[in-house]
């Protein structure tokens, strides 16, 4: 019997110094929280019980994520291009080259066109698509390691992603802003990223406050697997605390 109050007493102060380290993470990532708080432990991993992203209070400033339709002549239904961007702020990402989402509604235009610039205005990256479809859809568009410079930590980028109705007169493109900084991740997280099943570094990057990165981690998830009715959930969430909830049924395009 003392054996076992023994060894009861180890496992106890080693859960109790195991939750000391994550709570001790630095609040760099976050700046409000700790991006691990809501971890708990089953069999023997780290797992979230949600994906809880919430708006940082501090970031890069919010940007025009729904573009205006009325000079358009290239819309065939009634929504215009929508960027999924956070309401109240531009968004975090922990990394070096980020991925864009947008919901294209159906469209005639020539071609879609993505820039980024640094705080000086200077380009870092631009690439063009052809985007024309029938069909609404949430696209997705990364910014490829060896084609774009790294973002700098610390610093806001302002991109601009636009449909390009006619090349020869551009003032009628419908064109969406935002913008997006780059954070430096804690090692604890870091770490914590490594060892995360699919579904876990979702959360993690939630809890860390990292739109960008949750947004990409769960899209790739429900991608593929269309058919999971938990990961469904927790995309329509994730667009609900952003005020993009008309958009939650909407299909993700490859």
């Amino acid at each position: 019997m003392a054996n076992y109050f023994l060894r009861l007493t180890a496992l106890s102060v080693t859960l109790s110094l195991g939750l000391a380290s994550i709570q001790s993470l630095p609040a760099r990532a976050t700046s409000e929280h700790n991006p691990l708080s809501q971890t708990v432990l089953k069999g023997g991993e780290r797992i979230l019980a949600e994906v809880n992203y919430q708006e940082p209070n501090a970031g890069p400033p919010p940007g025009n994520r729904e573009a205006g339709a009325s000079r358009s002549l290239c819309l065939s239904g009634d929504r215009s291009l929508i960027a999924l961007t956070p309401e109240k702020s531009g968004g975090l990402t922990g990394s070096e080259h980020p991925t864009f989402f947008f919901y294209v509604p159906p469209n005639t235009a020539q071609s879609a066109e993505l820039i980024l610039k640094d705080e000086n205005k200077n380009k870092v990256y631009e690439t063009s698509v052809s985007i024309a479809t029938t069909t609404p859809g949430i696209v997705k568009i990364g910014m490829p390691a060896g084609a774009s410079k790294p973002l700098e930590i610390g610093k806001n980028y302002r991109w601009y992603f636009s449909l390009i109705c006619n090349p020869d007169d551009r003032s009628g493109d419908l064109v969406v802003d935002g913008w997006v900084q780059r954070v430096e991740l804690p090692q604890t997280l870091v770490g914590a990223l490594e060892k995360a099943k699919e579904r876990q570094r979702a959360s993690l990057y939630a809890e860390a406050r990292l739109w960008y990165d949750t947004l990409t981690a769960l899209a790739v998830l429900r991608m593929d697997n269309p058919r999971d009715s938990q990961l469904a959930a927790d995309w329509k969430d994730l667009l609900n605390k952003v005020g993009l909830a008309q958009l939650a049924e909407t299909p993700l395009v490859q």
